[in-house]
């Protein structure tokens, strides 16, 4: 086990800007991308995401009994991937593909992407050069993102909470009136980085620029309520400083103290979850990546 006074490594994590009320799913893509694994079809459901609206009137509508919000996002998300499929396909058979001899050019699927998807996120990142591409070869894109999306809504029934669904193994827990001494302790043993849930946090001001911001110095009045994920990215047991990333600001490490990030639990604890990509703690997230 590792030395309380040694924390684990920092290791190199990429957040990209949430799209829609999709934080902790983009939280947890960073988590399992930051392992060296494949996220690449992972990243265009999460570009699927609907928006707080659209969750909102398909709430409104759905019967009892209502699902989880997060869990009915993943839905739209599948419903909508697969909505895409077709259109390409009804496009290659009709006479845009007799046309153009089944090449599709990329303005036109990004122009399908954003009047089904609400977003051309998935399209930057399944087709990131411009020209014109093989229809098949799109439609086979977008089928595996789809597959992938499918795979996360069986994932997400079988907990009543959707990150532990997908992140099910080796969390921990940070807040709830702990000890600054014992939650030094547990950061130290943390595997890093992990998905944390968080009732507080600091907004960043217009002025805070740079890639590395450092809130050390700001009072924990500033925090405004919340009920946000954050990517937990390292621990200094030296300094007691906490690196974290927040997917509304994307790839920006901010700096935080142990006391400070003691009170971004508010009054609840917030559990901590790493990703594993195999053995004993394997994460069912795994299943889902490339």
């Amino acid at each position: 086990m590792t030395s309380p006074l040694q924390a684990f490594p920092a290791v190199a994590t990429e957040l990209l800007v949430q799209q829609g009320p999709s934080c902790w799913l983009f939280v947890v893509e960073a988590v399992a991308h930051a392992r060296g694994k494949g996220t690449r079809y992972l990243r265009a459901v999460m570009n699927s995401y609907p928006s707080s609206d659209a969750v909102e009137e398909a709430m409104k509508v759905h019967p009892a009994p209502k699902p989880n919000r997060r869990t009915l996002a993943l839905r739209l998300t599948e419903q909508n991937l697969d909505a895409l499929v077709r259109k390409l396909l009804l496009w290659d058979a009709g006479p845009g593909g007799h046309h153009d001899r089944s090449l599709i050019d990329r303005t036109v699927v990004a122009r399908y992407a954003r009047d089904i998807l609400g977003s051309t996120g998935s399209v930057d990142v399944l087709l990131p050069d411009p020209g014109r591409y093989e229809v098949p070869y799109v439609v086979a894109e977008y089928h595996q993102a789809h597959q992938r999306a499918v795979k996360l809504v069986q994932l997400a029934a079988q907990d009543t909470n959707e990150v532990a669904a997908l992140l099910n193994t080796g969390w921990s827990e940070i807040g709830g009136g702990q000890a600054a001494d014992d939650a030094h302790v547990a950061l130290c043993e943390q595997s890093v980085p992990a998905y944390a849930g968080i009732r507080r946090r600091f907004k960043l001001r217009s002025t805070d620029l740079g890639d590395v911001l450092d809130c050390t110095g700001r009072a924990v009045d500033e925090m405004e309520p919340t009920v946000h994920a954050v990517l937990l990215q390292a621990y200094d047991p030296k300094t007691r400083v906490v690196s974290y990333k927040d997917p509304n600001y994307g790839n920006v490490e901010i700096r935080v103290s142990l006391t400070q990030f003691l009170a971004m639990a508010g009054d609840e604890s917030v559990r901590l979850r790493p990703f594993f990509s195999d053995g004993a703690q394997k994460s069912r997230l795994a299943d889902v990546l490339d």
